[in-house]
């Protein structure tokens, strides 16, 4: 008789071969992703279209508490693709901006949001496993578009795994990116950043994330001081 770990391995196998769904809806507008490659590097994200929408609830990773839920969408907005968060309550939230999609124009992740002067990728160009890219570029807060601060990021993907969230269950790429920049906060020294995404091309968008960063003050009562560290998973999408 095969165990429960044998079942779920060979599930799981004939799931990436396209042969079995991976999961289903938990709660409504949610489901898993039915269909999968044998070979996942041959996966391409998701093209964007207005009216592609993914919801995310996020997680202070400190204390384990939620401290939000929103919902993005997508816009076609001439050349460019904005992703519009509409989190109920909250104040207006820049977009997210797209130029090509996939390629990140202007990003409100981090706060202060910010706008790169050139376009970095939002996920690996190539969907392959072991892949090491680095970037290098300027940027500018929301608030001070005349006043570039460089910018330095490796994007390093980690592998294909399979991944369980409130959503379902999917077949995604992580990715950790390595962030180092300039600090429109002048007091901030050495500033860094680090991420995990877990892509999952067929939906178009990340399923999980987690971010956080750390920085140094100057003077006797500085010292290694610590961002936020958040965790967004997804809840549902279409």
């Amino acid at each position: 008789m095969k165990s429960k770990t044998e079942t779920r391995r060979r599930d799981l196998l004939l799931a990436m071969a396209g042969l079995l769904p991976l999961g289903c809806a938990t709660r409504e507008g949610a489901r898993g992703v039915s269909e999968a490659r044998s070979d996942p590097s041959q996966a391409r994200v998701r093209p964007a279209a207005s009216g592609q929408r993914w919801t995310y609830r996020v997680t202070n990773l400190y204390n384990g508490e939620t401290v939000d839920e929103f919902a993005e969408s997508v816009l076609v907005v001439g050349t460019q693709f904005h992703v519009r968060r509409d989190a109920p309550g909250d104040l207006p939230h820049p977009d997210e901006v797209h130029e090509p999609w996939g390629m990140l124009r202007s990003d409100p992740h981090w706060s202060p949001p910010i706008a790169f002067a050139q376009p970095l990728p939002a996920w690996p160009p190539q969907l392959a496993a072991g892949r090491v890219e680095q970037y290098g570029t300027y940027y500018h807060t929301l608030a001070s578009p005349d006043f570039p601060l460089w910018w330095s990021q490796q994007m390093r993907s980690v592998g294909w795994e399979e991944m369980t969230v409130p959503a379902g269950t999917f077949i995604v790429l992580r990715f950790d990116n390595q962030i180092s920049f300039e600090s429109s906060e002048f007091w901030r020294n050495d500033s860094t950043r680090e991420e995990s995404v877990w892509l999952c091309p067929q939906i178009g968008r990340w399923v999980q994330r987690r971010s956080h960063g750390r920085y140094f003050l100057p003077g006797p009562s500085g010292g290694e001081m610590f961002e936020d560290y958040r965790q967004e998973q997804l809840l549902a999408w279409q």
